[in-house]
C-alpha cells in the first residue's frame, strides 16, 4: 500500500472496572507515549473493555542448593576474602552446577 496514507489503529485495553476511569482519564498520555515509542502516529484512539484480568500464578521459590554441593564449590573460592561474598558465590555456583 505504498503511497497511501496509513490510518491510526485503535488500541484495545482490557481493564478491571475500577481502573477504567483512571485509564480513560490518562488516555491522552497513553496515546502519546505509545506513539512516541513507535515513532509515528500508530495509535489514534483507545477502546476499553471491562473484564477481569487473568491472574498469574505466584512465582515458584528457588530450591536451596544441596549443602554438599555448596561446600564443594566453596573449596574453589579460597581466593575470595569476603566471607559473605564467598558464601553467596558458592550457593550460586552450586545452583548453576545443579541445572
Amino acid at each position: 500500500m505504498e503511497g497511501q496514507k496509513q490510518e491510526p489503529a485503535t488500541l484495545v485495553l482490557r481493564v478491571e472496572g475500577p481502573m477504567a476511569l483512571e485509564i480513560q482519564h490518562g488516555s491522552d498520555v497513553i496515546l502519546q507515549r505509545v506513539n512516541r515509542f513507535f515513532g509515528w502516529n500508530a495509535v489514534g484512539r483507545l477502546a476499553l473493555r471491562q473484564a477481569p484480568l487473568a491472574r498469574r500464578n505466584a512465582p515458584k521459590t528457588a530450591a536451596v542448593p544441596d549443602a554438599g554441593a555448596v561446600a564443594e564449590v566453596a573449596k574453589s573460592l579460597s581466593a575470595v576474602e569476603d566471607e559473605d561474598l564467598r558464601a553467596a558465590l558458592a550457593r550460586l555456583g552450586a545452583s548453576i552446577k545443579r541445572n
